[in-house]
């Protein structure tokens, strides 16, 4: 509120092409650009912010945003709610036990609900279609075509084992189940599903299933904990262990591609492919040949990477974005937000939007970096 002085006239500002929208809280969910308005999740509230200028038109109770079919869905950890993309206003709300893992495909949203159900809602209405319980502790939800995946671990401590079950989207059915081996002290598993296959991670294990049968492809063990969801590019499954490595494997044998080795992993490992180049991001960040692995270009930041056109974009732990020529990885500009980043950059309209750790909503010239003023517009709010 310092920024205002009581009886003073503020000049408009100037245009300069890009905005900074401040937020009471932490901006954590990545930004959804759809046409004219942006909307972002913070702590504090989601946002309905105009695309060009900043301006907010609505503000609602704190949620994720996924948009989907026209319909704004504010994802939160007690639940989901339908939301009114042009008021803010609220269709349906439903609540659940610590929620996670959201999936809305199809007229649907499929949730994982507390440790121990998945649950499948009408999109339309909130109804709940259907509710089935997992063996064991629940992991992670995943979707293809009309088939919901689910994983889990039971048994006793030291003795666990990893499951995987697949269900009937419409019904909630099980149509399968397949043991995933010894999960040890480990999650319960990360799990990737396209319409070829389903990859699912136990510990040092990955498994390719097969969609309609559960039956395993291939199998392949690592010396280290594999840490994230695997990354489906094409015909390359992508896997980061707790050591650092990077694993490129065949998605139809599992045969090893090559592997990229870093000194350690940091938490923020990433993969993205554009242009016939494969960038990796954590320790350091790698562009590669997709195919023999050799390295193109690397720069010395421990940063999650993402690509839009000609230029890579990758977010460092001292909260600077860099923009790197995709080409050859020579710099075009940096933007310090003073906070940690809590979102990935998403590029519309010649615009990057990211959020921050404090509480700004970065509307960034894709050119230059530039950013433009706070507009300080929250006169129109829905609760």
């Amino acid at each position: 509120m310092a920024r205002y002085q009581p009886g003073e006239r503020v000049r408009p500002p100037e245009r300069t092409g890009g905005w900074t929208h401040l937020a009471d809280a932490g901006v954590r969910d990545d930004p959804v650009v759809d046409g004219d308005v942006v909307y972002a999740g913070a702590d504090d509230g989601l946002y309905a912010l105009d695309a060009v200028t900043g301006r907010a038109r609505w503000r609602s109770r704190p949620a994720a945003p996924i948009l989907v079919d026209g319909v704004l869905y504010g994802v939160r950890l007690d639940g989901v709610a339908a939301i009114d993309a042009a008021t803010g206003r609220m269709r349906w709300n439903h609540r659940f036990d610590a929620a996670r893992d959201f999936v809305i495909k199809d007229g649907s949203v499929y949730a994982g609900v507390g440790f121990t159900h998945v649950v499948a809602l009408e999109a339309a209405t909130g109804r709940q279609r259907w509710r089935f319980r997992v063996p064991g502790d629940l992991g992670s939800v995943a979707m293809a075509a009309d088939t919901v995946y689910v994983s889990s671990q039971e048994g006793q401590v030291g003795n666990e084992q990893g499951l995987l079950s697949a269900l009937d989207a419409k019904t909630g059915a099980l149509r399968w189940r397949s043991r995933l081996g010894a999960a040890n002290l480990t999650p319960a598993g990360y799990l990737t599903a396209t319409g070829e296959a389903v990859f699912a991670v136990t510990g040092t294990k990955v498994a390719a299933l097969d969609p309609a049968t559960g039956k395993a492809r291939w199998r392949t063990r690592f010396g280290d904990a594999v840490r994230y969801d695997p990354i489906v590019i094409g015909g390359t499954v992508y896997l980061g262990d707790l050591a650092g490595r990077t694993y490129a494997l065949d998605t139809a044998s599992g045969e090893e591609r090559w592997r990229l080795t870093t000194a350690g992993d940091s938490g923020l490992w990433s993969v993205a492919e554009s242009r016939g180049v494969v960038y990796v991001g954590g320790r350091h960040l790698h562009a590669l040949d997709p195919v023999s692995g050799e390295e193109r270009w690397s720069r010395p930041l421990t940063a999650r990477v993402s690509v839009h056109e000609d230029t890579v974009f990758a977010q460092d732990e001292g909260g600077t974005l860099h923009a790197l020529d995709a080409a050859t990885g020579a710099p075009r500009w940096r933007f310090q937000t003073g906070g940690d980043f809590q979102t990935r950059p998403v590029v519309a309209g010649g615009l990057v939007y990211v959020g921050s750790s404090n509480g700004n909503l970065y509307a960034l010239r894709a050119t230059d970096g530039l950013p433009g003023p706070n507009p300080a517009d929250l006169s129109r709010r829905t609760w």
